[in-house]
């Protein structure tokens, strides 16, 4: 193995880890919101006769869950087709396809995790 091959080699590996980590933190991210913001809901409704709408941070959130699902199937699918290209297989698209949607999902993603949160914040400041 020339010392090129094993730089293209470890390079994407790294890739690979990298972009796993990317939908992981998604769904981790904006599933841990969805856990807190119950959490507090169901405290500050227990304590707290206030009337507070959490509704858009949480379909924030929700919505951050379901791109992040979607875009571990098109990561998924982004391996399977570099796999049949590998084969000389000629897929129906690319792997590029597949890898631009991941990145695209994955970044609306983490945006909808700022979004939700940023909503949340604003709504809580009406009740300090």
């Amino acid at each position: 193995m020339s010392d090129d091959d094993w730089h293209l080699q470890e390079t994407y590996k790294s890739l690979m880890l990298y972009g796993n980590n990317a939908v992981k933190f998604v769904l981790l991210v904006n599933g841990g919101a969805v856990i807190a913001l119950l959490t507090f809901l169901g405290n500050f409704l227990k304590n707290n006769q206030a009337n507070i709408d959490m509704a858009w941070p949480m379909g924030c959130y929700l919505f951050g869950i379901i791109l992040g699902g979607i875009a571990n199937m098109t990561a998924y699918q982004t391996q399977l087709t570099l796999y049949n290209e590998g084969l000389g297989n000629n897929p129906k698209l690319d792997h590029t396809k597949w890898l631009y949607s991941t990145f695209i999902l994955v970044t609306i993603g983490i945006v909808l995790f700022g979004a939700g949160s940023i909503l949340a914040l604003l709504e809580l400041q009406t009740y300090s």
